[in-house]
């Protein structure tokens, strides 16, 4: 990986305007429309989280205990979420792994009683996401569910919508990544579950989308050189660090790096502190 001192011109743009063939023969065809879409999409985000606000309100009415779930980066965005619901609530929030979940069942469940679980999914077909909402359905009737998927074709979004013990939030579908890599749909399901820290306050909300949106459209416009010279380092291994909230960033962004780069093993390692 040889090192470039000086970019003329600004790389985003740059990948952006390459031709389709290009673009598919480096493999991120999807990639970066999928990146610097997100602006858009996070508005899109917030309109629709605007409109789900009753069953945002009816998800966390007097609850006791939540539990957020999925698989891979969809469990990711529950830990940049959790601690913020925590606070808000003051209550009991875990985050488990659908697969985990669908193994131990009510061992792996929060104790307090009701219990909202929320499953987040950007296709909503995989098995296990769709097994641990069929069998908490059947075996934990105290348990509301509140689903956040970027799909409206998956199992998710169409099999449990009539279900009263259910709602079902369906985002853009832009958000639904085509890319081997969860980009806009990894963003906007955190931004989407960070309405239920809102659920008298929408207004409030509106204004820190807004302002999310306008701060990442600064940082892509100004920072893609950047990155791209640190990209470009003759590196060999990465370390992401996080703690908080920022912990399933910092584990979303190792395994961006390992999906788009080959890089693994010991070459890849996230660290948390």
């Amino acid at each position: 990986m040889p090192e470039t001192s000086t970019l003329t011109f600004d790389e985003l743009d740059r990948l952006a305007a390459a031709d389709e063939s290009g673009q598919k023969s480096l493999g991120y065809q999807h990639t970066i429309r999928e990146i610097l879409q997100q602006p858009d999409t996070w508005a899109a985000t917030c309109n629709i989280a605007a409109a789900h606000q009753s069953d945002f309100q009816w998800a966390v009415e007097g609850i006791q205990s939540i539990v957020l779930t999925g698989s891979g980066s969809s469990q990711f965005v529950g830990e940049c979420v959790r601690l913020g619901l925590q606070d808000k609530f003051g209550v009991a929030v875990q985050v488990t792994g659908g697969g985990e979940l669908v193994t131990h069942g009510r061992r792996e469940l929060p104790g307090g009683r009701p219990a909202l679980m929320i499953s987040f999914a950007r296709s909503g077909d995989s098995p296990e996401s769709t097994s641990v909402v069929a069998r908490m359905l059947e075996t934990r009737t105290e348990v509301r569910h509140l689903v956040i998927t970027c799909n409206r074709l998956g199992k998710l979004a169409s099999e449990y919508r009539s279900n009263p013990r259910v709602r079902v939030v369906v985002l853009d579908d832009r958000t639904n990544d085509r890319s081997l890599v969860m980009t806009s749909s990894f963003t906007n399901m955190v931004l989407a579950a960070q309405a239920l820290i809102y659920p008298h306050q929408p207004q409030q909300y509106e204004r820190d989308c807004e302002n999310l949106t306008r701060l990442c459209r600064g940082l892509l416009r100004s920072s893609g050189n950047e990155i791209a010279r640190v990209a470009r380092l003759p590196f060999r291994r990465a370390m992401f660090l996080g703690s908080g909230s920022r912990l399933g960033a910092a584990r979303e962004s190792a395994l961006k790096m390992l999906e788009m780069s080959a890089l693994h093993g010991p070459a890849n390692r996230l660290g948390a502190h």
